[in-house]
């Protein structure tokens, strides 16, 4: 069905934040006098535009306070825009906040009656839905009991049962997946879908993109008031990720920054400090180490100042800690003095520095910033310089013009200000700190051709080409391959656990896995391929994209479909796979393990 059924043009919501709640009470009367300090305004959203077609399912997602619940009270009508046209066609339900209603000295049942009675369902169509409500909520034991003597989850279950037993053309949801157990939540969603099947419009808020991506078939992400992204749910995952890593980036930097300045003596002479970095973007490693000499400043064609990679300077400090950046340590390179930008070490993938310099600063916020940066051009990737303003927030980049020419060279940067992260490389995210990295990976068929479409019941060879670059490594990592039905429902996992490398053995080889037949179920599948340091999961507190103890992680990053067998039939799920893993063409485990293939080695 293509109609529209909900649009929404130019919306803007802007909340009062009022310094006392005097000035609130004034206010509803319109009594407050206009005078500074009484109140500021806050844009929850601006200028939002949107059209949801009917019988779409549509997730919204974004941070707390990023203006998803706003925007479904302004859609239900709960509140009203301050500027901006919503049209809405259709009977819509909405859970914007489970219970509301609910009183807890009355009987489960008296409530439930009293949700339908307001809903203008009453009589024998009532108790219809009254005892539908109670099977499906399994609260036959309680249901005549007071609200107040059920659990938190007996609670929840009964709400929300009461809340999705009418069919409404729009249904409308807000942060209500978590309704009790396990066992309870996936049986709601299966109510939601049951809802959906038959045309219902569905809008979703969640913090659980994964969760919404198995029910949706749209996202939209709204920041700061703002529609970020509006895509298929595997695309918006991909973004959400990185988004993780950026947020965990944006805090470290502010740490940084604010714990130098506290150790800095007072002194009104002194700079704010300005953060700047070299890196490839958000979420990708250099190819290949990038020597860098020296960067010299200068505004209106006059020079401000110029500082070395070889040492730190008064006003000019390099990050060496490995844990933050890649710079690496000081060489000599055609008799030139340098510090190469890593392609390993940190997980942000950036060489940072430090400077406090008033008149770069200065030169910086009116935009009249140039910076020429020395450096022995060995990549072809786009590599940035970026420069942040004292908000931590504002940076002004450019880029280098690469050509892997092999040469030392000069080039004068034009900085250009931007609140955005640096633009990805490439077809995938990218995480890990690259000591050990994945540097080819292929899907062959029996004779070595390489192919992405397979049939049931056909050998699956999966070569991945690897490199050690951080000499000190020696460990057993654990190698996984991630199989992700749709691109979001896991479906394998095969994992190589005790396999041990180092430089000894060689900086490069192949490791190859064959699955022989191939029992995945037919379908469209997205393969992750990660590298984790030896002991895995154990001890992981912090999602992937930010973990230390991710060596390399391609996310989302490769395709492959399996076609129906005459010959074969498999389920959903394949609870024993055969598979053989080689490490340069010798066997190194074997096994019918879909989660962990043990080594051959000692």
């Amino acid at each position: 069905m293509n109609d529209v059924i909900i649009r929404v043009e130019n919306l803007s919501k802007i909340y009062r934040l009022y310094a006392k709640p005097l000035h609130r009470f004034l206010d509803m009367f319109n009594l407050l006098p206009h005078k500074a300090g009484r109140y500021s305004e806050h844009a929850a959203l601006t200028e939002i535009n949107l059209t949801v077609k009917r019988g779409e399912k549509l997730a919204i997602i974004g941070r707390n306070g990023a203006g998803k619940s706003t925007l479904l009270k302004l859609i239900t009508r709960v509140i009203e825009p301050t500027s901006g046209r919503i049209e809405v066609l259709g009977e819509t339900q909405a859970l914007l906040q489970i219970g509301t209603g609910f009183h807890p000295e009355f009987t489960g049942r008296e409530n439930v009656r009293s949700y339908l009675a307001n809903l203008g369902v009453s009589g024998g169509e009532a108790d219809t839905r009254i005892e539908e409500i109670c099977d499906f909520a399994e609260l036959a034991d309680y249901i005549d009991q007071p609200l107040k003597t059920y659990s938190t989850g007996m609670g929840m279950r009964l709400m929300f049962a009461a809340s999705t037993a009418l069919k409404p053309s729009i249904l409308v949801i807000d942060e209500v997946l978590s309704v009790g157990d396990a066992y309870f939540t996936k049986k709601s969603l299966e109510r939601i879908k049951d809802l959906c099947r038959d045309g219902t419009t569905l809008l979703l808020v969640t913090h659980d993109l994964y969760a919404a991506s198995g029910l949706c078939e749209r996202v939209v992400w709204i920041d700061q008031g703002r529609i970020l992204l509006d895509s298929d749910p595997v695309t918006a995952i991909k973004r959400y990720e990185s988004s993780i890593r950026d947020q965990q980036e944006t805090r470290l930097r502010k740490l940084r920054i604010e714990t130098l300045e506290k150790n800095l003596e007072s002194s009104k002479d002194r700079a704010e400090l300005i953060y700047g970095q070299l890196l490839c973007s958000g979420n990708t490693p250099v190819d290949t180490d990038l020597p860098v000499a020296s960067l010299k400043f200068s505004s209106n064609d006059r020079e401000i100042a110029a500082f070395s990679t070889e040492h730190d300077a008064d006003g000019w400090t390099l990050i060496t800690d490995p844990t933050e950046s890649d710079w690496g340590p000081v060489m000599s390179v055609d008799d030139r003095l340098c510090r190469a930008f890593r392609n390993w070490g940190s997980i942000y993938h950036r060489a940072a520095c430090l400077i406090e310099h008033k008149e770069i600063l200065n030169a910086l916020l009116i935009g009249q910033l140039s910076v020429t940066i020395e450096f022995l051009d060995t990549t072809q990737m786009p590599v940035w310089l970026e420069l942040f303003e004292p908000d931590r927030l504002t940076r002004h980049r450019a880029p280098l013009g690469n050509q892997a020419i092999g040469q030392w060279r000069s080039e004068l940067l034009a900085l250009q200000r931007t609140t955005e992260v640096a633009p990805p490389v490439g077809s995938f995210n990218r995480y890990g700190t690259q000591r050990f990295s994945f540097t080819n990976v292929r899907f062959l068929d029996d004779s070595g051709k390489e192919r992405h479409r397979y049939r049931l019941g056909e050998p699956l060879t999966i070569s991945l080409g690897y490199r050690i670059n951080d000499p000190q490594f020696d460990q057993r990592p654990v190698i996984q391959l991630n199989f992700l039905k749709n691109g979001i429902t896991r479906s394998h996992r095969f994992t190589l656990d005790n396999v041990r490398f180092n430089t000894s053995d060689g900086s490069e080889g192949v490791i190859e896995i064959t699955a022989d037949p191939l029992l995945l179920a037919p379908g469209d599948y997205m393969v992750n391929v990660v590298a984790m340091s030896e002991g895995g999961y154990a001890g992981i507190v912090s999602f992937y994209t930010v973990n230390p103890k991710i060596l390399d992680h391609h996310s989302r990053a490769y395709s492959i479909s399996i076609e129906q067998s005459n010959n074969l039939l498999v389920d959903d799920v394949v609870f024993l796979h055969p598979a053989i893993w080689r490490k340069n063409g010798r066997t190194v485990a074997s096994g019918t393990y879909p989660i962990s293939l043990k080594s051959a080695e000692d």
